[in-house]
């Protein structure tokens, strides 16, 4: 089963939506080439907090994906519109999931849900 990979951040108080989904966008691009790397998603909650969820195949590459981000100048863009300090990542692990018994058996294969 696949893990996500889930960060939470407040935009600078000057920085519009659009200017936001652009900026991710242009930075998800760039996560797309990496290994490991299966779906991300923006979201922006009723308080302005935004959430990006990414599916990657394992932990190990999600991790992974944050140092080899670091350097990029669509990251760089990207934080320049971002709270300092607002920023919270969590990669999680699934233990439980609606695909068959025999997917859940295989841990091994990661599978995408839906698919």
């Amino acid at each position: 089963m696949p893990v996500f990979e889930i960060l939470t951040w407040r935009a600078l108080p000057s920085v519009a939506d659009d200017d936001m989904v652009d900026a991710m966008a242009g930075f998800s691009e760039a996560v797309k080439t990496l290994p490991g790397f299966i779906h991300q998603s923006l979201y922006k909650n009723a308080q302005g907090q935004w959430v990006c969820i990414y599916f990657w195949q394992t932990e190990a590459e999600a991790h992974a994906s944050n140092t080899a981000v670091a350097g990029l100048k669509v990251f760089e863009n990207l934080m320049r519109l971002i709270e300092a300090g607002s920023v919270t990542m969590e990669v999680l692990s699934a233990l439980q999931s609606s695909d068959s018994e025999e997917a859940l058996a295989d841990r091994s294969t990661p599978t995408v849900p839906g698919s």
